[in-house]
């Protein structure tokens, strides 16, 4: 774990990009980051995902499956009745 100055996406990507480059690794053999689907990591515009891309354009995001289920399940219920009526 490492501490973050910060909890937006330029520097936990910051944060991210120091640690490989300090371990002597080189952000563009990075294949891919798994996350929980939170906007800070997966915006479109500047979240963490889009800004490592821009270093590494092959990177692949792979969202944890548990997360992912759990807002359908939520999204589902919101569409579901109340109440069974017969």
């Amino acid at each position: 774990l490492l501490p973050l100055p910060s909890k937006d996406a330029a520097s936990i990507s910051q944060t991210i990009t120091h640690a490989l480059e300090k371990d002597g690794l080189k952000l563009t053999n990075l294949v891919g980051i798994g996350c929980d689907g939170a906007s800070v990591l997966t915006g479109r515009r500047s979240g963490v995902f889009t800004r490592l891309k821009e270093h590494q354009p092959h990177l692949v995001m792979v969202r944890c499956i548990c997360h992912s289920l759990h807002i359908a399940a939520l999204r589902a219920i919101d569409e579901l009745p109340k109440y069974m009526t017969e």
